[in-house]
């Protein structure tokens, strides 16, 4: 992913900018929105541009496994949200993540995906 500078006026541009090419491939720019700080101010991440390449035929079994591991960590991720016990746990984590990023890793923006990300790193290191 590279990182883009726009010039003024597209600095202030909002939306998609490009759809799918026919190519089997879609360009996207973003920028993310890591919640709001706690007086109210929005997190912003960096700017992005990439392509992403639309999948065509079957999935590999090497896919598959991960698709259900990935399932399995979703599961794990909404009994952990129902306890209140374990998702203040993870509240912590997930506001120290986005209060104190670390070069390298990925910030998360909903506190589920994070879980989630969380647990299926240590689902796939169990393996």
């Amino acid at each position: 992913m590279s990182q883009v500078t726009y010039m003024a006026p597209v600095e202030e541009v909002r939306g998609k900018i490009c759809m799918n090419r026919g190519n089997g491939s879609v360009m996207v720019t973003r920028r993310k929105c890591y919640g709001k700080t706690k007086n109210g101010t929005p997190r912003l991440g960096p700017k992005e541009m990439y392509t992403y390449h639309l999948h065509k035929g079957k999935w590999s079994a090497g896919a598959e496994a991960n698709r259900e591991l990935f399932k399995v960590a979703q599961q794990q991720a909404t009994a952990e949200m129902n306890d209140p016990e374990r998702l203040a746990h993870w509240q912590a984590l997930f506001e120290e993540q986005l209060d104190k990023p670390k070069r390298g890793e990925k910030q998360y923006v909903k506190i589920q995906c994070y879980i989630a990300a969380q647990l299926l790193r240590k689902l796939k290191t169990q393996q």
